[in-house]
């Protein structure tokens, strides 16, 4: 018992020294001193992290080396690890921040059966025991292990702690969880606030290294002897104290903005400075943000370019730049340049360091047993204090100098020289003149005869680039707009080679001369007078004369001449303005080289008296010329009082001067072309009063123009219009006709037709369309144009398509016959590449398609197909063929899925014969056509070089009509696979070369990349190799930097290169295979003309041009390649930057021998027939066939004789089975001709024997005379058959079966056949015994369909009842002899019936006919129209007599005035009106007509209109109509009549039947806003005639005022509140926002309007009184009655103005150093806009700028940056244009605003403009500056900043300052930060 008590005791004191805690400092490594992380795939050091996995993987399920101690060492023990695991993979990492990162598995650790974290590992594995090295008392670590022990001890809160713990200790932090559990428990672990106070923890450091594990107990409690031991312990306790000091010190950094630079050189290929090139630049950072600058000019050949990184950002950033803009004369350089940019910053080091010391006291415990003495268990414990001392701070700054001398060179090529026409005004340079012609050419043309003919742009500029230096010819063609050119129009200039020469040529502006035309007696200014100015003689060379201007005199009086040329010019009237007589006054005016001022010129005319007779267009008042008038003196036209004839002018009128007083009547005597004289108005008389002397009269005459027919020709289905369509158009009656033709829109118009009716007929449709052929009777109206449409159906199209029935893909090459059903002819078509073919324009109808030969690999489908082709429609025809059974084989590479040629399979039947053993072609394809249908078994047997070969069989059932695919694929043996494509969309690109080697150097490969971008190397030892490209692809940048790549052993490696394209032009030649040609030679000109070069194809029949400006292009093959035809023709291209654009050329080759074939008779070029060529000794060269122009060309032929022979003749013709032999020389073409006979035809005419008629329906069989048939055919509609492509011979032909009706003719003709003949033979059949009716019109002879019959023999009893057909006929077949009886039962609709019965005898072997004709019957047309307008009338009743005057009816005319009646008799008729329409006089004459047979009678009869009166009512000063009005009529014993209301036109228009007579009109209501006129009127209406009064109302008025005050007291005029204010101006609108008035405020404050009309107006304030704010609110007053006086009181706010700024910069700066100010609170405080606002800072003497950032503004505006320096005191422009939403970073250094020694700014200023109020920054400006490097500390920098604005006259500003104080340089030189 005693022994195993002391077992006990000794085991739990060995755990508590085991747990026993001992001080020990733990200091967390800097993060900078962490080692970097490189993938552990990849060769480089690995973390300690990566390490200590990797030793614990290897550990587990291992012992560690040594046996377990309880008690060994002081502590000792050995580790047990297991892997807390999770998905492998990059992104399922843990990563620190500082670059650590721990993969796929973190290691738990176990130490003597307790918990325990990692704390450091050294890399090197341990060989021993782990001891403890200390106890541990960082706060840090205990909370994170208290929150650990205070949790569920899963693996995720162990993953947490544990990276916790190495966070801490490695100074970082987490940035990714990736796929560790830990993330879940990541806020416990890490954000946890468990109580810490038990935890302890020790490091465990193993003995033979410094890795350390951390172990942790929360059990503070030592040994303690039960208290029921019975005294036989006692415990002896022992305390020591012992102290240590420790140093301890953190260091902290704080960084200054980084700074990055680079220069930007510009130059020639001469190393010449360039000036004025414009770039683009973009600053990429590394946390993904720009910067980006476009347009930053380069001048002086060198520009410093700098920017400043993002807070807290010092990586190196990417730069690139791309230059935009060349210099003038330069070809730009389009490569963009990128550079990685290392910033320029200062860190500073903070170090603070402190002294702790630790006060440890340790108590030991002994527990004795006190029988024996012996030490039954020991245990210690310990505990310690800190305190701290102050800390001491140092700081150390240190200079990281990044990449100041980063330079960007552009190089410009030079364009060869240019000239510039500058164009601008005589005496004002500024002023640049577009629009003047110049025409530029050298002076001698052996330099170039090229020519430039230019117009100056806006910019007044014309800019060439000259292709040759030399001495040119400047010629100046035409002046801009407003100027003339000077008396020097050509000018002689020299461009030397490399000079960008500019020429100045001024214009002198033209002069305007004014011609003002005023009546002789009133002064009045005249409208309407015609003035002509004529040039003289010009003061200017080439001294022009003879010039002619004319203008006309507008309202104003004034005819204005613009533009003149300087001379003198002579000024006359040519037509004197309506009512004046001419003046015969002349000026003479000389207008001076250089004059710009109006010069003026009046002339005057005497009013006269006279007649003006005005011609117009009754349909529209147009005035018409050419009409011929005769003048009588008198009432009636007296040949004694004839005054002679006039004729009206252009605009219709003709006038007669100084006419006495008395009457004269004026005959139209002759119409205007195209009108037609109104007979009923011809003559008109008027009187000239005496009272009217001096005055004018005007009478108007009105014709109707003659009718027009508008004939329009349209698709009926789309309704498009058909151009191309013929009618004859012919007058009613008339043999004459005219044909024609509609137009491109598919219309004609036919014009000067008569008052009658037309028939239209279409002769010949539009191409594609079906003749409309019926007849179009149309009915011509003075006045009108007719319209006729006239529909086309267009002629069906039949498509037809071949398709596979297994996919339905189309398929080419199938051979369809078509045929229309009933037609010998036929039409063979094959089917294209998509399966189809078409027949356009067929005949409606049915159609027999039959397939005669199948696409290849494909069944024939010989079953015909029936389908039906409609007008209008197309209709498509779908055949299917079934394929022959197939099997296809694909072989690919499993990896990049190309094919794969040269692999070997083994295709068998299962369990049978095997078909063979068949290679893959380099498509990777096998395919097996036309096998039997069987179950197939395929295996590969031979795999390609590198690949590994596919195991196992694939089976394949083939059936018919399908093609069965079976798939195999290969994967590479160690590959490395390149892929190349186009950097800017991702594309594959074939033709890329690339080289592959190891990384010593051993060449591997150099392969090109295929139509996928891929190459594939294989079969390649593991290991690293690299891969360059040697060639880029045609039209790419070539990408030489090498990439360096591991290939793992059975994996794949992947490269991928990008290319940049190029900008340039790719020439491609070709045969017409696709083949490329070397050898072509090409010329590349600019479309103007310059010459580029002359480039000639590469193996790869490939041209690249590249460095072309953008622009047209025109390139032309000038040398075809050996043995192949010049293709000419020139192409253009537009090239545009960023493209590279290919053109591709095709050269057909060159044939020493052409072989051509015609017909032996025409001579006519014959297609498909077959040639054989071989040589003397019968060795074969070739089977060619002639195309459709009957050549072929045999290809290029070596020298020597060849045998041609015709082995296949065309179709329908004989074969020529003579050779020819013909001897090819070198370059000498031979033409050699055959000739071939035509294979005789046979015609066969079918007629009756009696009437010779065409018979159709006979059978007929053709035999050759040897018995051989050739076949059986029926004659067709026409009696006729033909047959074709006979062999010569004889051929007997007999009928086979007769056409019903007719008795067969059984006697055969024999005839003889012979080449290029064509036989007739006649069969005629006698008809067999019946009878034939027939119908007819008795006028017009036109057969009649529907007319009925019925026959019957003689004793009444019937044969049959007919119906005759579209030819009038009935045919009553097979009749016995004897005698019939016809009888017509029943006539058409407009015929008289013969209802007589005929007597016919039937005679045998004739055909007996009896003719019917029918009189159809006579039609009366009654028409009904207004006697004046000619319109038709509805609703007039008329009466219909017979010539006794017996009733026959009454009939009211429809809505066309019309009346129709048929069914009468031929005869006389009486015709009587017997009810008027209301508003017409009824005309009751009796009228009578005579009625023919088949006639159409046309009787018109016009009504006069009763009396009308219309009134009008207007406003009496603008005229418009007044809506509204009331008024009352009256007869003259003032009895109402009735109370009328003018309409929204202001008219009244009284009924028609109102009588003739005089009445009264009073006005009863006045329209709204208008005074009453009350005054009666008296108007006199007369019958027949329109009576109309215009009456006038004056408006209502009323006025507006406004009254102004000050709304407040203003501080700057000091007005007290509500006082009057002068020299406010408002505008007054009317509802049509209209300005009716502007008013102004007196000294009273008083604006009152003029008189306006009632009504409603907008009153706004344009202009506030001085020192006010506009009140731009408008408000309405509605004047409601006359006189009426709105008044309105408008108050005005006092302008208050006031600014502000502030500044703020460093308050201590080091001498030398760089430091900004930053301006704030830059802002418009007034509530009014300020003028030429700005922002102005004063620079001090101690400081030199050294760039601004603009920030950004509230609005948007641009501005203007200016500067002024000690030097110079006036100012000078910084930046112009600026947007104040952009921030922009100004370069203000010496050499950027190229400064003298000794020069800097001492001023800044902003210069916005106007501004709103509330205007302010958005983003703070700042101002970069570097202060004096010899300042002494103390040195006090001053800093002043201004900003104000204007109102008015009075400025506002504000001010502030800023002080900073410099202070020692640090130890050391501080240097420069990079700006």
């Amino acid at each position: 018992m005693k022994k195993a008590t002391k077992r006990l005791f000794s085991l739990l004191l060995a755990i508590m020294m085991l747990v026993t805690m001992f001080p020990v400092s733990a200091f967390a490594a800097e993060s900078e001193d962490a080692q970097p992380v490189l993938d552990s795939g990849a060769p480089g050091p690995k973390h300690w992290l990566q390490q200590y996995q990797e030793y614990a993987m290897s550990q587990i399920s291992k012992e560690a080396s040594g046996p377990r101690k309880a008690r060994a060492d002081f502590g000792s023990a050995s580790p047990h690890f297991t892997i807390i695991s999770w998905a492998g993979g990059e992104e399922n990492r843990l990563i620190f921040a500082n670059g650590a990162y721990l993969g796929d598995g973190m290691p738990k650790i176990s130490l003597n059966g307790k918990v325990a974290f990692c704390a450091e590992w050294n890399g090197v594995a341990p060989e021993g025991d782990y001891i403890q090295s200390g106890s541990g008392n960082d706060p840090a670590i205990k909370q994170i292990l208290a929150n650990y022990d205070n949790s569920g001890k899963s693996n995720a809160d162990y993953c947490a702690a544990q990276a916790a713990i190495w966070a801490h200790l490695m100074g970082t932090s987490v940035v990714s969880w990736g796929a560790c559990p830990g993330a879940a428990s990541e806020d416990e672990i890490f954000n946890g606030t468990a109580d810490y106070d038990n935890i302890k923890y020790n490091y465990i450091t193993w003995s033979g290294g410094t890795q350390k594990i951390l172990t942790y107990d929360n059990d503070d409690e030592p040994f303690v002897p039960p208290d029921d031991d019975g005294g036989k312990y006692r415990v002896e306790v022992k305390t020591d104290t012992s102290t240590e000091t420790e140093v301890r010190n953190q260091k902290t950094y704080s960084y200054s903005d980084a700074l990055g630079q680079i220069t930007i050189r510009k130059h020639d290929q001469d190393e010449k400075s360039l000036d004025g090139a414009l770039f683009d630049i973009d600053v990429a950072f590394s946390d993904g943000s720009h910067t980006t600058v476009n347009g930053w000019e380069v001048d002086n050949g060198a520009r410093l370019f700098t920017w400043v990184h993002p807070q807290d950002n010092h990586d190196p950033a990417t730069v690139t730049v791309r230059e935009v803009k060349a210099p003038r004369g330069y070809l730009m350089d389009p490569r963009p340049q990128t550079a990685v940019v290392a910033p320029t910053y200062t860190r500073v080091t903070h170090v603070e360091t402190w002294t702790v010391t630790i006060v440890t006291e340790t108590t030991s415990s002994t527990v004795i047993e006190i029988e024996t003495g012996n030490v039954v268990a020991e245990s210690s414990s310990s505990s310690s204090a800190e305190t701290e001392s102050d800390p001491q701070v140092e700081e150390f700054t240190d200079f990281v100098e990044g990449d100041r001398e980063t330079t960007m060179t552009f190089v410009n090529q030079a364009m060869p020289c240019s000239l510039t026409i500058y164009k601008h005004e005589t005496g004002n340079k500024s002023v640049a003149l577009e629009g003047a012609s110049f025409r530029i050419r050298y002076a001698d043309t052996n330099v170039s005869s090229q020519t430039w003919t230019e117009t100056t742009d806006r910019n007044g500029e014309i800019y060439i680039a000259l292709p040759y230096a030399g001495s040119l010819i400047v010629e100046e063609l035409s002046a801009p707009a407003g100027y003339v050119m000077s008396a020097k129009t050509t000018y002689d200039v020299t461009v030397a080679k490399g000079e960008q020469k500019v020429l100045d040529i001024p214009n002198d502006k033209k002069t305007q001369l004014v011609v003002v035309k005023k009546d002789a007696q009133t002064g009045q200014l005249l409208a309407g007078a015609t003035i002509k100015a004529t040039l003289l003689r010009s003061n200017t060379p080439p001294f022009e004369a003879g010039q002619s201007f004319t203008e006309t005199t507008g309202p104003d009086g004034k005819a204005v001449f613009s533009n003149l040329i300087p001379g003198e010019y002579r000024v006359e009237e040519t037509a004197p303005p309506q009512y004046y007589q001419g003046t015969s006054q002349v000026h003479t005016v000389n207008i001076p080289e250089g004059n710009s001022e109006t010069i003026t010129v009046e002339f005057r005319n005497e009013p006269w008296t006279g007649l003006t007779i005005r011609k117009v267009d009754k349909t529209n008042a147009k005035g018409l010329p050419g009409a011929i008038f005769k003048l009588y003196k008198g009432s009636k036209q007296d040949s004694k009082a004839y005054l002679g004839d006039w004729e009206s002018g252009e605009n219709g009128s003709v006038t007669i001067q100084k006419l006495e007083p008395g009457y004269y009547t004026i005959v139209e005597a002759q119409a205007p072309h195209d009108y037609l004289l109104d007979e009923e108005h011809q003559a008109q008389t008027i009187e000239i009063k005496p009272d009217a002397v001096g005055k004018n009269m005007t009478v108007v005459f009105q014709n109707l123009p003659k009718p027009r027919l508008l004939i329009e020709k349209v698709d009926a289905e789309t309704g498009i219009r058909l151009p191309g369509a013929v009618f004859r158009v012919a007058r009613r009656g008339s043999s004459e006709y005219l044909d024609v033709t509609t137009g491109a829109d598919g219309t004609i118009l036919l014009e000067n037709l008569e008052n009658d009716w037309y028939t239209v007929t279409e002769i010949k449709a539009p191409n594609g369309y079906i003749l409309e052929d019926r007849h179009y009777d149309v009915e011509m109206i003075p006045g009108k144009t007719v319209p006729l449409i006239v529909n086309n159906y267009r002629q069906p199209n039949l498509l037809l398509r071949k398709v596979d029935e297994q996919t339905g893909a189309g398929l080419s090459g199938a051979v369809l016959r078509v045929t229309k059903d009933g037609a010998k002819e036929y039409r063979d078509i094959t089917t294209g590449a998509d399966g189809t073919c078409t027949l356009q324009d067929l005949t409606p109808g049915w159609y027999i398609v039959e397939e005669i030969k199948a696409p290849g690999g494909y069944i024939l489908d010989s079953v015909p197909q029936y389908i039906e082709v409609k007008e209008g429609q197309d209709t498509e025809l779908v055949i299917k063929n079934q394929h022959k059974p197939s099997l296809e084989i694909l072989k690919i590479d499993s990896v990049t899925r190309q094919p794969i040629g040269g692999v070997t399979f083994k295709v068998q039947v299962k369990n049978g014969k095997t078909l063979g053993e068949y290679t893959t072609n380099a498509a990777g394809r096998i395919c097996l056509e036309d096998i039997d249908p069987a179950l197939y078994t395929v295996t590969e047997v031979a795999a390609p070089k590198g690949y590994i070969m596919a195991t196992g069989s694939k089976e394949a059932l083939v059936e018919w009509g399908k093609v069965v695919s079976l798939q195999f694929e290969n994967q590479p043996r160690n590959p490395i696979l390149v892929k190349k494509v186009d950097a800017k969309t991702g594309e594959p690109l074939a033709g890329a070369k690339f080289l592959i080697q190891e990384v010593n150097g051993a060449f591997v490969a150099e392969l090109e990349t295929g139509r996928n971008g891929y190459i594939t190397v294989t079969d390649l030892d593991p290991g690293w190799y690299t891969v360059k490209e040697t060639k880029a692809p045609i039209g790419y940048i070539l990408d030489d930097t090498p990439k360096t790549v591991e290939l793992k052993s059975d994996t794949p490696a992947v490269v991928e290169f990008e290319n940049q394209p190029l900008n340039g032009l790719h020439i491609k030649k070709v045969d017409p295979s696709g083949a490329p040609l070397s050898g072509a030679k090409f010329r590349v000109n600019e479309k103007t003309g310059r010459f580029i070069g002359d480039y000639d194809t590469d193996s790869q029949g490939d041209i690249v041009v590249d460095n072309l400006q953008p622009g047209w292009y025109t390139i032309q093959e000038i040398k075809a390649p050996e043995g192949y035809r010049l293709d000419n023709t020139p192409k253009d291209v537009e090239f545009v930057w960023g493209q590279f654009v290919t053109v591709e050329f095709t050269n057909n080759l060159l044939s020493p021998v052409q072989i051509r074939k015609v017909d032996a008779k025409t001579g006519a070029p014959l297609a498909r027939a077959g040639f054989r060529v071989t040589k003397a000794n019968g060795e074969y060269v070739g089977d060619f066939t002639t195309g459709i122009d009957g050549f072929l060309n045999v290809p290029e032929l070596e020298p020597g004789f060849y045998i041609i022979s015709e082995v296949k003749a065309p179709e329908g013709y004989q074969l020529d089975n003579t050779p020819q032999t013909v001897e090819v020389r070198t370059n000498v073409p031979t033409v050699i001709e055959f000739p071939n006979n035509r294979l005789p035809g046979l015609q066969v005419q079918k007629i009756d024997k009696v009437t010779k008629e065409p018979l159709a329906g006979a059978k007929f069989r053709v035999e050759k005379v040897s018995g051989e048939k050739v076949g059986d055919f029926t004659t067709n509609s026409a009696g006729f058959f033909a047959l074709s492509d006979l062999e010569a011979g004889a051929y007997a032909v007999y009928e086979a079966a007769a056409p019903a009706g007719y008795i067969l003719d059984n006697t055969p003709q024999t005839v003889e056949l012979k080449p290029n003949q064509t036989v007739s033979l006649e069969f005629s059949n006698k008809p067999l015994a019946g009878l034939q009716i027939k119908k007819v019109d008795a006028v017009t002879g036109q057969p009649l369909k529907g007319v009925e019959f019925r026959v019957t023999n003689m004793d009444n009893s019937t044969v049959g009842t007919y119906t005759t057909d579209e030819a009038g006929l009935i045919f009553v077949p097979d009749l016995a002899e004897g005698w019939y009886i016809v009888t017509e039962t029943c006539a058409l609709d407009g015929y008289k019936p013969d209802s007589a019965p005929r007597n016919v005898q039937v005679v045998s072997g004739k055909l007996n006919l009896v003719e019917y004709k029918n009189l159809p019957y006579p039609v009366l047309e009654i028409v009904k129209v207004d006697s004046e307008t000619k319109e038709p009338i509805e609703g007039v009743s008329f009466k219909l007599a017979d010539r006794c005057g017996r009733e026959l009816g009454t009939f009211t005319t429809n809505r066309l005035g019309q009346i129709h009646l048929t069914g009468m008799e031929q005869g006389t008729y009486q015709v009587q009106e017997i009810e008027a329409t209301p508003g017409y006089v009824l005309d009751s004459t009796v009228r009578a007509v005579d009625l023919l047979w088949g006639k159409v009678t046309k009787l018109e009869v016009p009504n006069t209109p009763m009396g009308t009166l219309i009134v009008r009512k207007v406003d009496a000063e603008t005229k418009q109509p007044l809506f509204g009005a009331v008024f009352n009529l009256y007869d003259l014993r003032n009895n109402l009549l009735g109370e009328y209301t003018t309409d929204n036109r202001g008219i009244i228009e009284f009924p028609k039947e109102i009588k003739a007579g005089r009445y009264k009109l009073k006005e009863v209501k006045a329209p709204d806003g208008y005074v009453l006129d009350e005054t009666p009127k008296t108007i006199e209406v007369k019958s027949g005639e329109t009576t109309e009064v215009t009456i006038e109302n004056q408006p209502m008025r009323g006025k507006i005022q406004i009254i102004k005050k000050a709304a407040d007291d203003n501080p700057i005029t000091k007005d007290k509140a509500g006082a009057l204010l002068e020299g406010a101006t408002f505008e007054v609108y009317n509802e049509k926002l209209e300005v009716v008035d502007t008013i102004t405020t007196d000294s009273k404050g008083v604006a009152t309007t003029k008189d306006l009309p009632l009504g409603t107006y907008g009153v706004k304030e344009v202009k506030a009184p001085k020192h006010y704010i506009l009140d731009g609110k408008v408000f309405y007053a509605t004047l409601k009655v006359h006189d009426d006086l709105v008044r309105f009181e408008v108050l005005n706010t006092s302008e208050d103005v006031s600014v502000s700024v502030e500044k703020r910069g460093n308050q201590e700066v080091l001498a030398g150093q760089i430091m900004s100010y930053d301006f704030s609170n830059i802002r418009n405080d007034s509530n009014v806009a300020l003028d030429e606002f700005y922002l102005h800072d004063s620079l001090p003497d101690a400081v030199r700028l050294g760039k601004i950032v603009t920030g950004t503004w509230s609005e948007r505006l641009t501005y203007d940056i200016t500067y002024r320096t000690n030097k110079k005191d006036s100012y000078r422009t910084l930046a112009s244009n600026l947007s104040s939403k952009t921030s922009h970073t100004l370069d203000c250094g010496r050499e950027a605003l190229d400064l003298a020694a000794g020069e800097y700014v001492t001023d800044i200023q902003f210069e916005f403009g106007t501004v709103q109020p509330g205007f302010h920054e958005e983003t703070k400006p700042t101002i970069y500056v570097t202060t004096l490097t010899d300042l002494k500390s103390g040195y006090r920098i001053i800093n002043r900043v201004e900003a104000g604005g204007r109102t008015g006259d009075e400025w506002v500003t504000a001010k502030d300052s800023w002080i900073t104080v410099v202070w020692g340089k640090s130890k050391g030189k501080l240097p420069k930060t990079g700006i």
